[in-house]
């Protein structure tokens, strides 16, 4: 018996010349052919070689094939037969129950059923770091799944995924809406970006994504994202790794055993120790994060109590981490503004949970956390910028939580404004320094404390440093200089162009800062300028006027009355 597969998968020119061949030898005795194949593709080829064998090549199939038979599609169950077998021997370590919850997923071609499989079986050393609760197999299968038919829609899937914005498509991917609207503008946007794939291919991927949704567990913050990557990104430390660490760690406190933990698992991994450190901070903030989350999530008090206490000393070791650093790695590596804005998103999401015992204790840790961080960091305005005093952080959901985090915005900005404040009136002292900020997207921060009228730049002692400082325009010529394009930058808002401030606000902030107006206004005429600039300096006082500052406030010295 010879079997014969393939045959639809050769060059369509070479199929007729092979059954010719074949027809020769199909007649020997005690020879049994299988010859296994697409019929129309092989069909269609016949065709096209010699259109006299019939309008499709069907004709010429049945003067070789003596007993023709079609094979009906597989059904679920064969599919699922077939998979299963293949788990059992490639994947052992996948829950069986997980591949029947997808089985009507499953590709029905056997080739691509097992590279499925054979896929999914690669992550066996991964997957044997990871406790089972750690994997969401639902997700990651059929994640699989669509790697298996596109490998570029996959890797634009994560980012998706990792994307924190909340339009009406990414709500939907994440399960978080069902508004038919969110499903057609995500459908459009995949036809869109993919419209180089087959129809069919985008109708199967939009089957699995809408299987993935129905199917995934309602994981919170990173971890979803990280479902569909530890596989081709292996971290460092698994969380079935890091609970062992905190276990010996809750029971003895002792944090030498975290820079001994990270010298282990650089070491395994293979990874530098720079990585590993940042692994290790990033995963102690995700695991408070998600004790917080389940506590809120639970409802016996005594589980309660166990993941607050478990979450405040958890806490007290990222304050140790965080204030003391790492072994040879001091605070200065650890304290990123990335890091402190993950840690200010988590203490903000659950700053109004202060009813249940010990929970505000642990509120007023989170507070003293913040506070002390910027008290103590190097880069005022990084965290200004996190922060984002200037911007509304109300979203309408929930007033009285937007009161509180809104509060503790300002709270945290007030300690941060004075350090910032110092290094924007060092500007004036600097070439240039001033004109730096006429570039729009850079050094909010300064932008918003020189520019924005409710910056607190000008109020109080601020204020006076700031008129201290133009008044130094009298003995530096670089801060003369300064004053010169401090007001050409604050009179962009009249033009449109400062996002501080609008053309009104501006009107405004002139008329009733006549005494800025008049140090800088001074500054400005101290020396006589050259011609082509006389007009210039005119506008901007016909400008001011306009605004409603006093003539009295903008006298014309002698040498621009006199070339007037």
């Amino acid at each position: 018996m010879v079997f014969i597969d393939d045959l639809d998968r050769a060059d369509p020119k070479l199929i007729p010349p092979l059954l010719l061949t074949l027809r020769e030898l199909l007649d020997f005795s005690h020879f049994v052919f299988v010859m296994a194949f697409d019929r129309e593709i092989v069909a269609e080829a016949l065709h096209l070689y010699n259109p006299a064998w019939g309008d499709s090549g069907e004709k010429f199939l049945e003067k070789i094939i003596d007993f023709p038979m079609s094979l009906p599609p597989p059904t679920n169950a064969q599919v699922l037969a077939l998979g299963t077998s293949q788990l059992a021997l490639l994947a052992p370590f996948v829950p069986r129950s997980a591949l029947e919850d997808i089985a009507s997923l499953l590709p029905r071609n056997p080739r691509r059923l097992k590279l499925f499989i054979r896929l999914v079986g690669s992550l066996g050393i991964e997957v044997r770091r990871h406790e089972p609760e750690e994997l969401d197999w639902a997700s990651i299968l059929v994640f699989f799944l669509i790697r298996i038919e596109s490998e570029r829609f996959a890797s634009w899937l994560v980012d998706q995924i990792n994307d924190d914005g909340s339009d009406g498509t990414l709500m939907w991917l994440h399960g978080f809406s069902d508004k038919a609207e969110d499903k057609e503008a995500f459908i459009a946007k995949l036809n869109g970006d993919f419209a180089d794939l087959s129809p069919e291919m985008r109708e199967r991927l939009i089957a699995l994504i809408e299987g993935w949704r129905s199917r995934r567990s309602m994981l919170v913050g990173e971890l979803i994202a990280y479902q569909l990557s530890f596989f081709a990104q292996p971290h460092a430390i698994t969380w079935k790794e890091f609970k062992t660490f905190l276990s010996e760690w809750l029971a003895h406190k002792d944090a030498s055993l975290a820079w001994k933990f990270i010298l282990e698992r650089a070491k395994e991994s293979d990874l530098d120790r720079a990585e590993v450190v940042k692994e290790f901070v990033d995963t102690l903030v995700a695991h408070y994060g998600n004790l917080l989350d389940r506590a809120a999530n639970t409802e016996a008090m005594a589980e309660h109590w166990k993941l607050i206490e478990e979450a405040t000393a958890v806490l007290g070791l990222l304050r140790k981490v965080y204030f003391e650093g790492l072994g040879y790695f001091g605070p200065d590596k650890i304290q990123t503004p990335d890091l402190w804005a993950r840690i200010l998103k988590i203490c903000l999401s659950w700053i109004h949970f202060t009813t249940n015992s010990g929970e505000a204790e642990l509120r007023q840790a989170e507070t003293s956390f913040l506070e002390d961080s910027c008290k103590g960091t190097a880069e005022p305005e990084a965290l200004l910028d996190v922060l984002k005093p200037w911007q509304s952080q109300r979203s309408g959901l929930d007033q009285r939580v937007e009161d509180l985090q809104e509060a503790r915005i300002k709270s945290l900005a007030v300690i941060l404004y004075p350090r910032a404040i110092e290094n924007a009136l060092l500007r004036f002292s600097l070439d240039s320094g001033i004109q730096q900020l006429l570039s729009k997207d850079e050094h909010l921060v300064h932008r918003y404390l020189l520019s924005a009228p409710q910056s607190p730049l000008f109020q109080g002692r601020y204020r006076l440093d700031l008129l201290g400082k133009i008044d130094e325009a009298k003995i530096s010529e670089v801060v003369r200089n300064n004053c010169d394009s401090y007001l050409r930058f604050l009179m962009l808002a009249l033009e449109g162009e400062d996002r501080f401030c609008d053309r009104n606000q501006r009107k405004a902030f002139f008329a009733g800062n006549t005494d800025l107006v008049a140090g800088l206004w001074t500054a400005i005429v101290l020396r006589p300028v050259q011609y082509r600039f006389l007009e210039s300096i005119r506008k901007r006082r016909a400008t001011l006027l306009s605004c409603g500052v006093n003539d009295e406030t903008l006298p014309i010295p002698d040498w621009l009355r006199a070339r007037g």
